[in-house]
């Protein structure tokens, strides 16, 4: 199981969250962890996503970026665990 912190800045708004964490699940990636901050402007949040999945995180990085709302995708930490069956 892979697991990845990113840092998506994006304009303030409900609808923008809903489309974020949609976007998130269809693209095959569990939310781990959320943190929303919003901007001094109020206009603006910055967003620390922690996601777990086995998929390539290009597939959710790229349609993240494609959001309206969202400005910018950064990968801050990607951890990889592999699993291990004792008998």
């Amino acid at each position: 199981m892979n697991t990845h912190t990113l840092q998506i800045d994006a304009h303030h708004s409900p609808a923008a969250i809903e489309r974020l964490l949609r976007t998130t699940r269809h693209r095959g990636f569990a939310v781990r962890e959320l943190h929303l901050q919003a901007v001094d402007d109020a206009e603006s949040v910055t967003i620390r996503l922690t996601v777990s999945g086995d998929r390539p995180l290009q597939l959710l990085t790229s349609q993240l970026a494609k959001l309206v709302d969202v400005t910018t995708v950064d990968v801050k930490a990607s951890l990889t665990t592999q699993l291990t069956n004792s008998a």
